[in-house]
């Protein structure tokens, strides 16, 4: 395993950063090689904090921090939220990586504090619907008492709004079912409160051994203010007919009518109350409206030739000509190390020499 070593820098070692506005913690006059890579020295010991932004390094690279194109690299992983919501190190340095769906490099932002709704356009369906049920006719005025069975789940418009619907099941004859999907027309386009209305409608067959064999559906979900339909599919699985078993959804045995599983793909509006930054840099965030969001995902760099690094202020590094240029990766890439939050690397003091500061 690569072993690091690390230089506690003096007083007075130090420089100020190219194209970096802030001024330096003390009194800058030359800056200082890090000498990594020695036997002599090993990683230093992780230790426990209470601080959720605070960052250790196991293993081997470095954090890249950037200012106003000024860029630096450290090992020091205590970060705090700006008022931005970006995570910042040293002065106003902020750490860089990648965030949710995207290959660039940027500066990592803890947010948004707002996560949109999802409105929903697929439902799940796992059920078995009885063989041996009598056909029943279905009248949509009384539903609950025309039709063979029943179950209800929740759906989300386009403005997160909830709408519970009633999947009801009727027997249409042998092997055959309707299916007819409702909700109250208080969030409906036409609709009346307390009044249900179709909102979707198909028909199910199955073979003589209870497969699902075809499946017909449409939609007309229209929520209240909304200037067209919103799609909505319902998934019973992939019948016989379009090359699937017939088994994976919906079923048509001689046995009791029941639902086993009903799953939608939307959600409402959700703030951010808590984030988390794991082993491989994932910074998720947790929302009110119960989803756990991907936000983004911390780089680390390393270097062909580290001990070329030169050292500016009392923790950051400067890439050089001797160093090459920095490889940026993801957590447990390449050989790079991972991320242990809410705790610190200590850094052993190691061997120090002062050189002029790079140009």
């Amino acid at each position: 395993m690569h072993r690091w070593a690390w230089v506690v820098l003096l007083s007075g070692c130090g420089a100020v950063l190219p194209g970096s506005t802030a001024e330096p913690a003390w009194a800058v006059e030359a800056g200082c090689s890090l000498l990594l890579g020695s036997d002599a020295y090993r990683q230093g010991a992780l230790v426990e904090t209470m601080h959720p932004t605070d960052l250790a390094l196991s293993g081997s690279g470095f954090f890249q921090l950037e200012d106003r194109g000024s860029v630096v690299y450290t090992r020091n992983g205590h970060f705090d939220v700006d008022g931005e919501g970006f995570l910042r190190g040293a002065g106003p340095y902020r750490l860089q990586g990648f965030m949710a769906g995207s290959t660039l490099v940027t500066a990592l932002e803890v947010g948004p504090s707002v996560q949109p709704p999802q409105p929903t356009q697929n439902v799940t369906v796992h059920a078995n619907l009885d063989a041996s049920a009598p056909v029943q006719v279905f009248d949509p005025s009384g539903p609950q008492v025309t039709a063979n069975s029943s179950s209800t789940l929740t759906i989300y418009d386009l403005l997160g709004r909830a709408h519970e619907v009633e999947l009801f099941w009727n027997r249409t004859g042998p092997g055959s079912w309707a299916f007819h999907a409702m909700a109250d027309g208080v969030l409906l386009e036409g609709g009346a409160p307390g009044m249900l209305q179709e909102v979707a409608t198909g028909s199910l067959d199955f073979d003589d051994q209870g497969r699902l064999r075809q499946v017909s559906q449409r939609s007309d979900f229209t929520p209240l203010g909304a200037s067209a339909p919103q799609a909505l599919t319902f998934d019973f699985g992939l019948p016989t007919s379009l090359g699937g078993g017939g088994l994976e959804g919906v079923t048509g045995f001689s046995s009791p009518s029941t639902t086993s599983f009903l799953a939608q793909d939307g959600y409402p509006m959700g703030l951010l109350l808590d984030f988390s930054i794991d082993l491989s840099g994932r910074l998720e965030g947790r929302y009110s409206n119960g989803h756990v969001f991907t936000l983004g995902q911390v780089a680390l760099a390393r270097f062909p030739f580290p001990t070329g690094l030169h050292a500016v202020n009392h923790d950051l590094l400067l890439s050089s000509a001797e160093s090459g240029e920095a490889i940026l990766g993801r957590p447990g890439d390449g050989g790079l190390g991972s991320l242990i939050s809410f705790a610190l690397e200590q850094l052993p003091s190691g061997e120090h020499r002062c050189f002029p500061a790079p140009k």
